[in-house]
């Protein structure tokens, strides 16, 4: 429980401050918000050169102090800081952030137990999906009033949530014996991928993924400019995408075992890539609420089969850094392909053609993934 909590205080917090950070970068410049993007993406990069697996102190309280550090840096960003102060100080919060996550995920197989962890991530995942649901209104009613009461608010729900892991287990990475003889100690990108399952579960989602950023960031220009769709209706289709993830994610808690995660992460993948089809070639709103119920199914199956696997596949270091790389890739996927599109205006003003284009490499990437999940059956077969 006190994981829930943490997660479901500290989500708002994260989501909010990006979004109300990202409005007040706009209202000084465009290019601005560019950059608060690419300090994102350098704060994963990083973060792959910090090692906190080895520290001394028990993982719970690292876990605390990094929520702490994150509270105070963003109680700082209420003083409406110069805005490269504000790029740095996202910057470290960042790194904070990826950090915290990272070990907190791979602490996750040691807590919770092996048949639990299914319904665990399910309702990790509909937690998010509430904090998520939840991040834009609490901007919405204070965005007028005070910046620093959102910050305040922001740094506060960060403090509640460092309290709720105290009830955590006391996990020591000194008494760790059985999972230190199993680790590695300089576990790279390529050791963790020299198994070809986990190659292919990772890259196939951080591609498919990060094409489904490109169509987050330049969502809201494709349907009010291309489908005319009103900023009211828009509104209404992420309330009603929310509440589809939730409703994916609770049917998910009731699943206790997957016979086949490849093939299982196959269908999620599915679903994704019909998503991306769909919206790309969507023509009014009810097309678009179909291709959103695609998408909660795809993306939710995808999220929760991939952290399972890994979960039952890597020990706790290996979790860690796979983490670590997993944001990084996907950041430099996600960052790379929307700066390209926001560079070129030809790219920006054809956004259906390169919906499309980017949804078609989808299911190729599908195919792709299909082709050698039957090849590999074959030759165990054989």
């Amino acid at each position: 429980m006190s994981i829930y909590f943490n997660r479901f205080s500290s989500l708002i917090s994260e989501y909010g401050y990006t979004i109300l950070i990202n409005i007040l970068l706009s209202r000084i410049s465009v290019q601005l918000v560019m950059y608060f993007w690419v300090v994102k993406c350098l704060a994963a990069i990083v973060t792959n050169r910090i090692n906190i697996s080895n520290s001394k102190l028990s993982r719970k309280y690292l876990l605390i102090l990094l929520e702490i550090t994150k509270a105070i840096l963003l109680f700082l960003l209420g003083f409406g800081l110069n805005h490269i102060i504000v790029l740095l100080v996202v910057f470290i919060i960042e790194v904070v952030n990826v950090l915290f996550s990272s070990l907190l995920y791979s602490c996750v197989p040691i807590i919770i137990d092996k048949d639990s962890l299914i319904k665990f991530n399910a309702r990790y995942t509909s937690i998010g999906s509430v904090s998520y649901f939840l991040a834009p209104l609490f901007v919405g009613l204070f965005i007028n009033k005070s910046h620093f009461l959102l910050f305040a608010v922001y740094a506060l729900l960060l403090i509640v949530g460092a309290t709720s892991l105290l009830f955590l287990p006391n996990i020591s990475t000194l008494n760790l014996k059985e999972e230190r003889k199993k680790q590695n100690l300089n576990i790279t990108l390529f050791n963790i991928l020299r198994s070809k399952k986990i190659a292919l579960v990772l890259l196939s989602g951080v591609i498919v993924g990060s094409i489904g950023v490109v169509y987050d960031t330049y969502e809201v220009v494709y349907l009010t400019k291309y489908l005319g769709i009103s900023d009211s209706m828009y509104s209404f289709s992420l309330s009603f995408l929310a509440v589809s993830f939730l409703v994916m994610s609770f049917l998910l808690s009731f699943v206790k075992q997957i016979s086949s995660h490849m093939k299982a992460f196959a269908l999620g993948l599915s679903f994704y890539v019909l998503y991306l089809l769909l919206f790309s070639t969507s023509s009014n709103i009810y097309t678009v609420l179909m291709s959103y119920v695609f998408l909660a199914i795809g993306q939710t199956m995808m999220g929760i089969i991939e952290t399972n696997y890994f979960q039952l596949s890597l020990n706790m270091k290996e979790l860690q850094k796979l983490y670590i790389y997993s944001e990084t890739l996907h950041s430099v996927f996600s960052g790379i392909a929307v700066l390209v599109i926001g560079s070129f205006a030809f790219l920006s003003s054809h956004l259906v053609l390169v919906f499309r284009s980017l949804a078609v490499f989808a299911l190729f990437i599908l195919l792709c993934y299909c082709v050698f999940v039957n090849l590999k059956k074959l030759s165990i077969d054989k």
